[in-house]
């Protein structure tokens, strides 16, 4: 579902990721970066509150920074990488640990650059201070699986989850 979703999207385009703990939220969010090509480590930003990634034109490679020290590591040879290639910024926050709303004002999340894609979990940690969803997808732990339900916000969200749904009916008949 993530690869049908990360192919359908605008550039910019929020997801609120909404579950319990262990409901597929992380698993979601690599998913959906290993289909926009991401090949680094997708870690969970529980501790970060926000791991950024970079991925640039298609077949290029992509860089992720890590806001903890600023060092990044770089998937492709610098001969390689074009000073102008077009990019595709993802930011990817977990909220589990913000006790306040205002600390989503106060870490300068409102002031990323854009067009980004968000994906936010635990976006209730922040309500009425987050980016404001184009869909709500939620995750739950069905026995040894899990189901995912989208609610679509927006009419750009509306838009995309068609494409999506289109995409999946393509991927059943074609498998």
């Amino acid at each position: 579902m993530a690869a049908a979703c990360a192919s359908a999207l605008p550039q910019n385009f929020c997801i609120w990721l909404e579950g319990e703990l262990g409901a597929g939220k992380t698993t979601f969010a690599r998913g959906f970066l290993r289909a926009l090509g991401w090949q680094g480590s997708v870690k969970s930003p529980t501790y970060t509150l926000l791991e950024p990634y970079t991925l640039l034109t298609p077949g290029l490679g992509s860089t992720h920074i890590n806001r903890n020290n600023g060092s990044s590591s770089t998937q492709l040879e610098p001969e390689k990488k074009l000073e102008s290639a077009p990019s595709l910024c993802v930011y990817h926050f977990d909220l589990y640990r913000m006790i306040s709303p205002e600390e989503w004002v106060d870490a300068g999340f409102d002031d990323l650059p854009s067009p980004a894609l968000r994906l936010i979990e635990w976006p209730e940690r922040a309500a009425g201070a987050c980016t404001r969803p184009d869909w709500r997808l939620r995750l739950v732990t069905v026995g040894e699986g899990r189901e995912a339900s989208v609610e679509t916000c927006t009419a750009e969200g509306e838009s995309a989850w068609r494409t999506v749904e289109q995409n999946l009916e393509f991927q059943a008949r074609a498998g």
